[in-house]
């Protein structure tokens, strides 16, 4: 069993990292084609809105799917979908001057991107819970680091380029992980107690609601705080042609950054446990509003850097944190909507509607005042932990 664990991890390794490669020079540089094409920020506000609500929207429609057809599994979804952004890709590539083309691309790629991630956990999940350890958390660490590494050298390649380049790169990298999918061909075992778990329903999303005031409070403060972060990442380039930077300093900034949060992650679990969940996660969002502050008052590079450099005390830390959190508050029965919300708040729905506000605001009033606005939903995203950690100490819970 070991060792069909240790396949697995490594065959997760290779799907990871090579998903997270073309994820990275999408997200990272796909504002950077779209400005170059002449689209406004506005208009790149309401595109990115619109490509982080729809995966919200088809989400559940997409898990229908895998429930209702027996041979729709999470693996074959990923290469459906894998299939729709190198086709998407290559489309984009074809007619790479036609700007119609490349906002449609660019949301088909982004969306099925965003349905392919919960499915690698669900292939992950199934392992574990029949009695294969695997570690989930290897194969992330890797995507981690593949971000981060396309981040840092397409900075260097789009220098003075057209920035179409990263289509090819995200084609390339999706067909890696195609063929990484394919062969990741492992039997199931049997699934011990299945019974069991079957007479446990999950409560409706509704009924969480109601029963845990102080979890709504963490999944608003969560679609704040990371959606504050995306939608730094997406006009970051206008922080760093602030500053005298180019496409080099980008991905420079955007690649420490994200190579700050591989240690984080695995590391989380250790300092939570020496300082407490509750006081780790109001910590986390006071450094969210700190990295925002220091961007607003870079008059160099210097501040970007370190800006960069304590992403492992925001992001790098609140993302498994409210994982925990999650599984902290609510019962058994509440995980599965309860992770589920929390995820779509914090990764779809707040930044979606952040994007919308931020690009406005870069277009009638600059950068800076879209900075200070972030400040402001960081330090209400703060406040909004420290009310809903609050009911943890009361229940002795850190």
């Amino acid at each position: 069993m070991k060792q069909l664990a240790r396949k697995i991890d490594w065959h997760h390794v290779a799907m990871q990292g090579t998903f997270f490669i073309g994820f990275g020079a999408l997200w990272s540089y796909g504002s950077v084609l779209m400005l170059s094409r002449g689209l406004s920020n506005s208009a790149l506000g309401i595109i990115t809105c619109i490509a982080q609500l729809l995966p919200m929207l088809m989400q559940p429609m997409v898990a229908g799917l895998t429930e209702k057809y027996e041979r729709l599994t999470p693996r074959r979804m990923i290469l459906v979908l894998g299939a729709v952004v190198f086709a998407a890709a290559v489309v984009m590539l074809c007619l790479s001057q036609v700007l119609w083309v490349i906002i449609v691309g660019f949301i088909l790629v982004a969306v099925a991107l965003n349905l392919i991630l919960p499915f690698f956990n669900i292939m992950m999940v199934s392992y574990l819970i029949r009695g294969v350890e695997v570690n989930f958390g290897l194969g992330r660490g890797f995507g981690s680091g593949a971000y981060a590494l396309a981040t840092f050298v397409m900075g260097f390649v789009l220098e003075g380029r057209d920035p179409i380049l990263i289509v090819p790169v995200i084609a390339g990298s999706i067909a890696l992980q195609f063929v990484s999918t394919l062969t990741f061909r492992y039997p199931l075992p049997e699934l011990e107690a299945q019974e069991a778990q079957a007479e446990e329903q999950p409560l409706s999303r509704m009924e969480i609601l109601k029963s845990r005031p102080d979890f709504v409070l963490m999944m608003l403060a969560s679609a704040l705080l990371i959606g504050v972060h995306n939608v730094t990442n997406v006009y970051m380039v206008h922080v760093v042609t602030g500053v005298g930077g180019t496409e080099r300093l980008l991905g420079i900034i955007l690649a420490l950054a994200a190579f700050m949060e591989m240690p984080a992650m695995p590391l989380m679990p250790k300092i939570a446990k020496r300082f407490g969940l509750g006081r780790l996660l109001r910590f986390s969002g006071v450094i969210f509003a700190l990295r925002l502050v220091l961007m607003l008052l870079a008059k160099d590079s210097v501040l970007l850097y370190v800006a960069a450099v304590i992403q492992f005390f925001s992001t790098g830390m609140l993302l498994p944190a409210t994982v925990y959190y999650a599984a902290r508050v609510l019962s058994p029965k509440q995980q599965t909507n309860g992770q589920s919300m929390m995820h779509l708040f914090g990764n779809c729905l707040g930044p979606a509607v952040l994007s919308l506000i931020v690009g406005a605001i870069v277009d009638w009033r600059g950068i800076s005042a879209a900075l200070l606005f972030m400040i402001g939903c960081a330090v209400v995203g703060t406040v909004l932990t420290f009310i809903s950690t609050s009911k943890m100490k009361k229940e002795a819970r850190e």
